[in-house]
């Protein structure tokens, strides 16, 4: 049994990269000190006074540029970094 693996392009690296760099930022809201991402692909922690980041962190990691990617199928890098 083989399985198929979707080409992933370079600039979805290049954009993960950006984000864990601090050059770009993740998509979201700020309420009560707290972000609230508005493109959340896995369920995770939800963000509490304690945790307020957690999903910030989340929207930083190569495994959510590549989601992303996956469920919208931008074109080029400037598209992605809009929806990340």
């Amino acid at each position: 049994m083989t399985k198929k693996y979707e080409e992933i392009p370079d600039f979805v690296y290049e954009v993960a990269g950006r984000l864990q760099q601090r050059i770009i930022h993740p998509n979201g809201t700020w309420k009560s000190g707290l972000f609230h991402s508005t493109n959340i692909q896995f369920p995770i922690r939800r963000p509490t006074k304690r945790y307020p980041y957690s999903e910030m962190a989340h929207c930083r990691t190569e495994k959510h540029v590549q989601a992303v990617y996956k469920k919208f199928k931008p074109q080029n890098q400037r598209e992605l970094e809009r929806l990340v």
